[in-house]
């Protein structure tokens, strides 16, 4: 089902994209310039990318929690994270 979903998006995205493709240059071009000038910056490009990576993370936590431990190698993680922290 899903994937039948995904491909009518796709044909849609594509029949979108060859029909206008001029459509959100200008977004596409503003985008590119913000992305630009925090490239030259490169102390808060890091910070930026970090901080995404955690809120990306927290924002899908609901719909895929932290997985289990489920391999004997994963609860030897586990001890050696838990005894550094110690």
């Amino acid at each position: 089902m899903f994937l039948l979903i995904e491909l009518c998006f796709t044909a849609l995205s594509i029949a979108i994209a060859c029909a206008f493709p001029n459509l959100g240059a200008n977004w596409f071009e503003r985008c590119e310039q913000m992305f630009g000038r925090l490239a030259h910056r490169r102390g808060l490009a890091i910070l930026v990318v970090g901080l995404a990576a955690l809120a990306v993370r927290a924002a899908v936590l609901p719909i895929l929690p932290i997985p289990e431990p489920a391999i004997q190698d994963e609860f030897s993680y586990l001890l050696a994270s838990d005894t550094f922290a110690h």
